[in-house]
């Protein structure tokens, strides 16, 4: 029986070696979720060892990926303690968000060998409206009838009790009592426990299978070979290279190769390999982002209470102190700010203040100068931050007997839902739709049928470059919404998308994915550039390389 080891960093980043190769995933949950398709790919149980700060936990997987616990109590660990989580009161069930940063983490050092660098690609934590556990009929974002709604509160208050601001790094997350209890339902709800993302059930009933009629489904991957160059479509030699210590974490972007070692911190010039940039880090660098601040480029992390921009053209940095308990999202084109009910971004001259939406509203996203928030029970709000004018978007039904379950995310002018007729819910197991709509007219761009069990409690994953993004097995475009890629068809399990490029496992083998075709590669790719022009890799633990076309 397969035994895995699950390492819950303190940015709640999850890491695990499966088939003798590493992973890693934005969070618990989405680890958790791809333990439960390998024990269903595998038809075996899977043990797993999950170790969450100062915690241990074993827990099985089922050969039907359904996940029951050990009965085991926690035990303690023998790893460094970490100080204790602040006590938070709960908050009712209004709008679930994740508290935590929706940005990047980096990379932690290496466990032993060396880590995986983490490329700039993560999904967002501001999640959308959720519907009050009890049942309550009223009008849905499509304007057909939806099961609960949530409670007119303040602003966008969380539904759930927050996790502490991984930002400030002051605690990490121990396996409770209440985790055994939900063990031993599906694996959407455990994943949704440690995330945590749940969304109740807005009835008991029973829907029927939904067909798929206006979906688009691609057959999946055109073949799969054997690759000579560490990347498709580039050069067999490193046109640059830049030695590293092993125990370095590095993340790249279209903006910059960001490297940690220790208190050093180095920005290289990913077209070259030359230094832009020079600093120390005084204090846990927490993530990094390719974002813009008003109408400029500029790669943007985070340090403790401070963010830090290097902005296209400048050679200094600007630095931004951040409000108590700030979490942020990069889900949209520009970095929205909240702390406690208010809304700020990044601003040339400083924080800039937004304007909250209305009460029971929660923020999404914010793409330039439009704010993007909703109700669960609709209608999606874009408001203009600059003159105040607020836009209604009604989505577009994919069916009239369907409604929205769940708002999985909004950004770069699209929004993604789940749809499903009255009973479904995130964790039924029920049959559902995955719809993206175009932000600024609501249509629909796209629409997959698929279950419950394979995406009601994944992340909308963008990859760096923000060319692609993955849901779950399915992989779509950023630019207009369209599924490129069915990973249910050949047993792929998708990781974060590089540029164009998107690396995977196939059949349990790594491979890297360009235009549907999979290259057998062990490349640690970091970043793909927008124009295609580099290509950023780990070649070793010491060594980050540069090749061109």
């Amino acid at each position: 029986m397969p035994r895995v080891e699950v390492t819950v960093d303190a940015d709640r980043t999850a890491h695990l070696t499966l088939d003798g190769a590493e992973q890693s995933f934005p969070d618990l949950g989405a680890a958790m979720s791809e333990l439960a398709r390998y024990a269903r790919h595998k038809q075996q149980p899977v043990n797993i060892s999950v170790q969450d700060g100062d915690t241990s936990r074993d827990l099985t997987f089922t050969p039907e990926g359904r996940l029951a616990p050990s009965g085991e109590p926690p035990r303690a660990s023998n790893k460094p303690t970490h100080p204790p989580k602040p006590q938070q009161p709960p908050a009712q069930p209004t709008a679930v968000e994740e508290p935590t940063e929706p940005t990047q983490p980096i990379t932690p050092p290496p466990r032993g060998n060396w880590a995986d660098s983490t490329p700039v690609g993560r999904p967002d934590r501001f999640s959308g409206p959720a519907p009050q556990a009890s049942p309550a009929a009223t009008t849905g974002a499509g304007g057909g009838k939806t099961q609960g709604t949530p409670r007119a509160t303040d602003g966008a208050t969380p539904a759930k009790e927050p996790r502490p601001n991984k930002a400030t790094r002051k605690s990490k997350r121990g396996l409770t009592i209440p985790g055994i209890v939900l063990a031993v339902l599906l694996v959407g709800v455990v994943a949704a426990y440690f995330a945590p993302h749940f969304i109740g059930s807005p009835d008991n009933g029973s829907p029927q299978s939904i067909e798929s009629a206006g979906g688009q489904n691609p057959t999946g991957l055109r073949s799969v070979e054997d690759q000579r160059e560490p990347v498709p479509g580039f050069g067999q030699r490193a046109a640059w290279e830049h030695k590293v210590p092993a125990g370095a974490s590095v993340t790249a972007s279209d903006r910059g190769v960001l490297i940690i070692d220790g208190k050093k911190l180095t920005v290289l010039d990913p077209s070259n390999g030359e230094t832009k940039y020079e600093s120390t880090a005084d204090g846990q660098l927490e993530f990094a982002v390719d974002t813009h601040i008003e109408s400029k480029a500029a790669l943007v992390w985070r340090i403790g209470d401070t963010a830090h921009a290097l902005i296209d053209g400048e050679k200094d940095t600007r630095e931004y102190k951040l409000p108590e308990g700030a979490r942020m999202s990069s889900a949209g084109t520009h970095v929205l700010i909240k702390s406690g009910n208010q809304l700020s971004t990044f601003g040339m001259d400083g924080l800039k203040q937004l304007p909250t939406p209305d009460p029971g509203s929660t923020p999404m996203a914010l793409d330039g100068d439009s704010l993007i928030s909703a109700r669960f029970a609709g209608p999606l709000s874009v408001a203009n931050v600059e003159n105040g004018e607020v836009k209604k978007v009604e989505l577009e039904k994919p069916d009239e007997n369907l409604h929205v379950i769940r708002w999985v995310s909004a950004g770069h002018g699209k929004v993604v839902t789940l749809w499903g007729e009255a009973g479904s819910s995130v964790s039924s197991g029920h049959r559902i739709q995955v719809v993206v709509h175009q932000l600024d007219t609501g249509k629909i761009a796209s629409t997959v049928a698929t279950s419950t069990d394979a995406v009601g409690e994944a992340n909308w994953v963008r990859g760096q470059g923000y060319q692609l993004a993955t849901f779950g097995p399915y992989m779509f475009s950023m630019e207009d919404g369209l599924l490129v890629q069915d990973g249910t068809v050949d047993d792929v399990a998708f990781n974060e998308p590089r540029g164009n490029i998107t690396p995977a496992t196939v059949n349990g083998t790594q491979a890297l994915i360009a235009n549907n075709v999979a290259y057998k590669s062990s490349a640690k790719l970091l970043a793909v550039g927008k124009d295609e022009s580099f290509a950023i890799v780990r070649s070793n633990p010491d060594t980050i390389s540069g090749y061109t076309k």
